[in-house]
């Protein structure tokens, strides 16, 4: 890695719902992979600002998060779901939140590191 570039590590953590499905990796509006089912993946970048997008489908995707990859760092983020699935009552009633059904966080600030 050369000193004008960092590393972000995406993690996926196991959800029983969609163990079967992968889901896409969209790096500063590109789609740069695909994530399995409790999988981790690496990706170098320049340093500077990026952004990260997980969609399963065009219904069910992650809000868009912005971070910051400084030179010679690393940026962790993990996604999955967002919490279990609707019951059958929830979806008839149309009390389902599609927009909530996945989650991306950053697990660490953007800081660089030493």
């Amino acid at each position: 890695m050369s000193g004008d570039s960092s590393v972000l590590i995406l993690k996926r953590e196991h959800s029983w719902q969609n163990r079967f499905r992968k889901f896409r990796v969209i790096l500063d509006g590109i789609q740069v992979s695909q994530i399995a089912d409790g999988q981790e993946l690496s990706f170098g970048l320049a340093a500077g600002s990026h952004t990260l997008l997980i969609v399963l489908s065009d219904r069910y995707q992650t809000s868009q998060v912005d971070f910051v990859g400084y030179s010679g760092g690393t940026v962790h983020a993990v996604c999955g779901p967002a919490g279990p699935l609707p019951t059958r009552r929830e979806l008839r009633a149309g009390r389902f939140d599609a927009s909530n059904y996945l989650r991306l966080d950053i697990l660490n600030g953007p800081s660089p590191e030493g």
